[in-house]
């Protein structure tokens, strides 16, 4: 079986080629946390960190958020904080172009 650090060191070299919610959603994954679990150890509520698991923001996480992923996971925080803003550019991006061409509106 494999160590935590182990575990931690594979996904940090993996991470470039991921998003900001892939990587966070597979470190709770691959040491075998729960979600509520992981919420509780990050100090954040556990709907806050499912809408980050699955993408579902389109705001930067807090900082206090970043740092207690960073704490709970051993994640680059620098890393996690860019990969973080990049997913919320697109999802802004995404958003005004929704906006421009009609799409979900009555």
């Amino acid at each position: 079986m494999e160590t935590f650090q182990k575990i931690i060191d594979q996904l940090i070299r993996e991470m470039d080629e991921m998003t900001f919610h892939h990587a966070i959603y597979e470190a709770r994954e691959r040491i075998g946390l729960r979600l509520y679990r992981a919420a509780e150890l990050s100090g954040m509520p556990m709907g806050r960190l499912k809408r980050l698991e699955t993408g579902m923001y389109r705001s930067l996480p807090h900082d206090e958020e970043l740092e207690g992923l960073h704490k709970l996971y051993g994640l680059p925080l620098e890393t996690m904080r860019e990969k973080a803003a990049e997913h919320v550019k697109i999802m802004r991006n995404r958003t005004k172009m929704e906006k421009f061409c009609g799409i979900g509106q009555v």
